[in-house]
């Protein structure tokens, strides 16, 4: 499981002063590319690799909102699932360490060419079946010591 510590921006809130509901997929966006990119998938895709990844289904829950300068933290797991790759989010916030909001996305490896389903390398699928799966989701939220190393190990956006 991938951890990202991410702080709401003025520009991430909507007129009532909390974060908008449309940024909440930016950060499932940040984190699921993060995952990617320590799971080494992003040799595949371009500029650096001959595919794309689509979105096929995105599915978010809010539970609680966040306001301006609020920190959270999100947990990101990855899976394959047959052709998709599926992602799943929770985030929560820092200083009440409440879950925010929960998400799924599924996507599927196409050429760049045509936008046509593409076939990931066999040492790519085997590494995706290899991938933790929680039996319970959402995880709960990291401790006072994993907040430390998350802190330390990923700055915030200021």
């Amino acid at each position: 499981m991938l951890w990202l510590a991410r702080r709401v921006h003025f520009s991430n809130t909507d007129a009532m002063g909390v974060m908008h509901h449309s940024q909440h997929v930016h950060v499932f966006e940040e984190a699921r590319v993060e995952w990617m990119r320590r799971n080494e998938l992003m040799d595949l895709h371009i500029p650096r690799g001959p595919l794309v990844f689509g979105v096929l289904r995105l599915d978010v829950r809010y539970h609680r909102p966040l306001k301006f300068d609020d920190l959270a933290f999100v947990a990101c797991e990855g899976r394959l699932q047959g052709a998709l790759i599926q992602f799943r989010y929770a985030m929560f916030a820092q200083a009440s360490r409440e879950l925010v909001v929960t998400g799924e996305t599924d996507l599927t490896a196409m050429q760049v060419t045509d936008l046509r389903p593409a076939r990931l390398p066999l040492a790519v699928r085997e590494k995706l079946r290899a991938q933790t799966w929680s039996s319970t989701w959402p995880p709960n939220p990291p401790s006072e010591a994993e907040l430390a190393t998350l802190c330390a190990s990923t700055s915030p956006q200021a």
